[in-house]
């Protein structure tokens, strides 16, 4: 063989140099070459997968937006290696792999809000959610660290309509809270126990619960349990109520009561819409017990700094620089990063810095949503499920090995097809990690790709190796002719090919569309794998068959 005229060949070239970018995607992208950069699934790395159920069923254009919104929420989190599909018209997955415990809580807590954000002083509306242009961004925001207080501040941008609206709303409001609001409830009550609302500070205190409760022309109403009968009749023209989970437990008379109104949770809201039936416009919102209580500020003058049952997500202090009518677009919210320590206060602020980023720009849902029980994959459980493919694919080449040595009587043919194979695999590892992450579906992908990698070599090794018994060219020009012949071969064994994995591709694409999330990275790697192996890998195999055939010759 001439291995000379076999490293110019140009396709040999090319599948060199996709191994040799395959493996800097795999290793060098975050410049330790001692790690592996691939982004794995949650079955492998550890996680939690979140299903989501949309209160009716929808379009495809509604789904797409529905799918897009969620991930512009998480991401702007900071998990950027999320997934999320959709599942036929009503259901949505989020995958979140190497997620915490708090970590998950949070994005479950975004996952439920539908989005709509106001800006209120004073009880007028001084932003909304279309008011927004953009929020954060390089240089646009600071934590104590680089900030050298214990302050954070988030910078954004508005439009002009909603500046003036700003600057109308903040005029001679110096020191006022500007109450930022996700998901407010409209013409709602929220019920609770007394002991709820921490009333340590007094009269500040009280005065804070008003103001969050307050909204020109749609107040909140605040009702106490333990006066809930009295109070029945002001709640029939409500069309909401937000309650504690708990209350069923430890006011079940109050719960029936709620339940005689015509009041009915969302999943109970969602099942009569898929049934038909008559849809209750009366929605009862259970919220866990520790988003009941609203959170108090310690600073002179008391004030709520968050309350998540309302959707108040936090409370800056409008400054007098704010309050003189000026009109801009260019604003930012400030608070202090709570923390014993440096480390805690900085973890406090780049927390805050991320939820509020979520919420000022992660967009509105079209459609209400429902978050069922999480389901987590330990870490432990992903490394032990990783070994396993590993070891499959390990086995699957050794398998392939011993049946190519059986079928040839040679190692000499042996070798080119095992290192295309692999290279091959490490091409559409790189390739999968890179675009999106790699999950059980799509490793089951992968380990067959070394079956049908072997069955197309396979098939141009025999194409060229097919001669006539006592064939031994004696001339230059019956050599060249073998050569000719050779390629002819080869020729016809990739016209079988290319036949094979457009049929494949064509049965793969149905599966792609089915919206399936467990069969889709199965898919996606065997039609990448095929392509792969058409344009890289299968032309670079012919041309070392052929140096192989013409030294044999």
């Amino acid at each position: 063989m001439d291995l000379g005229s076999l490293a110019g060949d140009n396709r040999v070239r090319f599948a060199a140099v996709c191994v040799v970018l395959a493996l800097a995607v795999m290793f060098l992208r975050d410049l330790n070459p001692a790690t592996l950069d691939t982004n794995f699934g949650i079955e492998f790395t550890g996680g939690v997968r979140i299903p989501i159920t949309l209160e009716r069923a929808v379009d495809q254009s509604t789904m797409a937006t529905m799918v897009e919104v969620i991930k512009a929420r998480i991401n702007k989190y900071g998990l950027k290696q999320s997934v999320v599909q959709s599942l036929g018209d009503r259901e949505i997955v989020v995958e979140v792999p190497r997620a915490d415990a708090d970590a998950i809580q949070s994005i479950e807590a975004l996952l439920r809000e539908q989005g709509r954000f106001e800006a209120i002083i004073d009880g007028k509306q001084a932003l909304s959610g279309d008011d927004m242009v953009a929020v954060g961004g390089a240089g646009s925001e600071s934590t104590p660290r680089n900030s050298r207080s214990d302050k954070w501040e988030l910078d954004f941008v508005v439009r002009r309509e909603g500046g003036e609206r700003f600057a109308q709303a903040a005029l001679g409001k110096a020191d006022f809270p500007v109450q930022l609001f996700l998901d407010r409830p409209e013409n709602a009550a929220i019920i609770l126990e007394r002991n709820s609302l921490n009333f340590s500070l007094g009269l500040a205190s009280s005065k804070a619960v008003s103001e969050a409760l307050h909204k020109q022309d749609d107040d909140l109403l605040l009702v106490y349990a333990e006066d809930f009968t009295a109070s029945k009749d002001i709640l029939l023209n409500k069309t909401k109520l937000v309650v504690s989970k708990k209350l069923k437990e430890t006011r079940p008379e109050v719960y029936y009561q709620i339940i005689t109104m015509g009041f009915k949770p969302l999943t109970q809201i969602a099942s009569e819409q898929d049934n038909s039936s008559a849809v209750s416009t009366r929605i009862l919102v259970e919220k866990e017990d520790s988003e009941m209580s609203p959170e108090f500020s310690s600073a002179p003058g008391g004030g709520i700094t968050r309350w998540s049952a309302i959707g108040l997500l936090s409370a800056p202090v409008l400054s007098a620089g704010l309050a003189n009518g000026y009109v801009s677009q260019f604003y930012s919210i400030s608070g202090t990063a709570v923390g014993t320590t440096d480390a805690e206060k900085e973890a406090y602020a780049v927390a805050e810095l991320k939820h509020l980023k979520s919420v000022l720009s992660g967009g509105k849902l079209p459609v209400n949503t429902v978050i069922g029980s999480s389901y987590v994959v330990a870490p432990s459980l992903g490394e032990r499920f990783l070994s396993y493919s590993w070891v499959a694919l390990l086995v699957a080449i050794v398998c392939v090995s011993i049946v190519i040595v059986l079928r040839y009587r040679t190692i000499a043919l042996a070798i080119p097809i095992m290192i295309t194979n692999v290279s091959e695999i490490l091409i559409l590892i790189a390739i999968m990690g890179a675009i999106g992450t790699i999950d059980l579906g799509a490793m089951a992908g992968i380990i067959t790709l070394i079956g049908k990698g072997v069955d197309d070599q396979l098939i141009i090794t025999d194409e060229v190796l097919k001669r006539k018994k006592g064939s031994d060219p004696a001339s230059s020009a019956e050599e060249k002719q073998d050569k000719r012949e050779a390629k002819e071969r080869i020729a016809r064994a990739f016209y079988i090919i290319f036949t094979t994995a457009g049929v494949a591709v064509a049965s793969m694409i149905p599966l792609i569309l089915s919206g399936v999330v467990e069969v889709i990275g199965f898919a996606l790697s065997t039609i990448i794998g095929l392509l792969i192996g058409i344009f890289v890998t299968r032309p670079a195999y012919g041309a070392l068959i052929e140096a192989m055939f013409s030294k044999k010759q």
